[in-house]
């Protein structure tokens, strides 16, 4: 801040109160953050924001699942020995 604008600062002040009585309007009101804390101002701004978003609570009810099948069965598949023989009776395990 230079000198100037510090001689200007009560001025400045009277001019921006000024402008914020006359553009203060129901459909779109002012709102000061006092910035001395830069996080929490940030954080206040994020809070303020957010309050004025009317939400609805959209977490759907819990489904129902059938129960999972059982690794057991799984593992026996993957034990058995595989076919030698497709189902026209070709060897499977030699080259085509």
């Amino acid at each position: 801040m230079d000198l100037e604008s510090r001689d200007r600062w009560v001025e400045y002040s009277k001019a921006k109160d000024v402008m914020f009585a006359h553009t203060n309007i129901p459909e779109a009101p002012w709102f000061t953050v006092k910035a001395d804390d830069k996080k929490r101002a940030r954080l206040n701004c994020v809070y303020h924001i957010l309050s004025k978003i009317p939400y609805v609570y959209m977490t759907p009810q819990p489904l129902e699942l059938s129960p999972r099948k059982s690794a057991w069965n799984l593992r026996l598949k993957m034990l058995l020995p595989l076919p030698s023989s497709d189902c026209r009776g070709r060897n499977l395990l030699m080259d085509a």
